[in-house]
Order: C-alpha cells, then structure tokens, then sequence
C-alpha cells in the first residue's frame, strides 16, 4: 500500500506540474514520534521517515503523505514489543478568507507486527490558519476533528481530534523549502464504556522541492 501511494503521490504532481498557475511541491522527511494507549505505562518513542506532496490551485489545495516510524517501549523492562507504525494523511482545502482553509481529509494507520498496538482510520474535518511572516517564511495552525475513527479491536470514540503546527523556510522563489511539521492526536477511545485512549505526537522535519 505504501508503495502505491508514493508512486501516486508522484504521478499525481508530475501531471500538475503541467498546468498553469498550479503551485506542485514534494518532500521528504525525518519522523520522530512519541505514542501511548491507555497510560503513560505503554508509551513508545521512534523515529522514521516519509515523503509527501502539495498542491495548489487558486483557491483550492491538496496534500498527502507518507511516514513510518519504528517505536520501541520507552521502558526496556516493561515486556512491551516494538513495532513499526505507517501513516498515511490525505487532506483536500478550499481558501474560505485571508490566512484561513476549511480542510477535508482521512488518515490510516497501520501497524506491524500485528496487535502490537491499535491500528486507526479516521475522516478529518477542520480548519487550517497559515501566515507569512517574512521573505520566504510561513507559519501555520491547523486543527481536525476527527470523524468515524475505526480501530483494530472493539471501541468508539466520542472524541477525536487533531492539532497542527506547520512552518517552512525558503528563497522567495519557492524552488525549495526547510519544512516542519508537528501533529497531535488525541483519541477518546472506549471499550465497553472502558476509557482505553490513545495519544500520538509526531514531528517531521524535511526539505520540499517546488514546480
């Protein structure tokens, strides 16, 4: 599946990059992440990496990516097992006023090996806020709720959401880009009106290249 996506990730940017007044950018990134479910007792840090697309026209946006970390149990001797976490993020924009977008999107996250944690779907709705705040330079805000979450196992969640900070740094020119990313995620899972909830931060550091 992640194969897929990255080779339709390019195909798609490399078709846009065709059209005017169509902005295409894509990356690749270093992940770092920290994870937890239920209590601070299994928690897991990593790192990994991904790659991701942009795009733009007009009023409207799309971004995608890719990252997969490899967490271990931050305690040792706790009997807990590593696995690998793959995430995909699609999201779809449109400008509704000056700085803000009204986004759309889904996420799914796999595990391996499995039942080592709680893989997660989800839709996304929510609003992104981004200023430039010098030559080159933009800072943003982002938050989802998130919608329909599926897991693994049994549960549900009344509250799911997502927040978002994004910056980037480049020549005026936008042929290149220092990107960071950082996302929360905070899922009100429960089992059996059990509250089993599960965090995940995720910082990704990377460099993008514009068309």
């Amino acid at each position: 599946m992640s194969r897929a996506w990255m080779v339709g990730c390019v195909v798609v940017a490399a078709a846009a990059s065709q059209a005017a007044a169509q902005t295409v950018s894509l990356g690749v990134q270093g992940a770092l992440g920290d994870y937890r479910e239920v209590s601070s007792n299994l928690r897991y840090r990593g790192g990994g990496g991904g790659a991701m697309v942009w795009l733009r026209f007009k009023r409207f946006s799309a971004e995608g990516s890719f990252s997969r970390v490899s967490y271990d149990p931050r305690d040792a001797n706790s009997g807990l097992a590593s696995f690998k976490a793959t995430q995909l993020d699609a999201r779809v924009g449109v400008d509704v006023a000056a700085g803000f977008t009204a986004e759309a999107g889904v996420l799914k996250r796999t595990v391996n090996p499995d039942l080592a944690a709680q893989e997660m779907g989800a839709g996304r709705i929510g609003v992104r806020y981004a200023k430039q705040i010098g030559p080159g330079a933009l800072v943003g805000l982002r938050g989802n709720y998130l919608v329909g979450a599926k897991f693994t196992g049994e549960g549900t969640a009344g509250l799911a959401f997502e927040l978002g900070l994004l910056a980037s740094v480049g020549p005026q020119s936008g042929r290149y880009r220092f990107t960071m990313d950082y996302g929360f995620q905070r899922v009100d899972r429960k089992v059996n009106n059990t509250s089993v909830p599960i965090e995940q931060s995720l910082v990704k550091l990377g460099v993008a290249v514009g068309f």
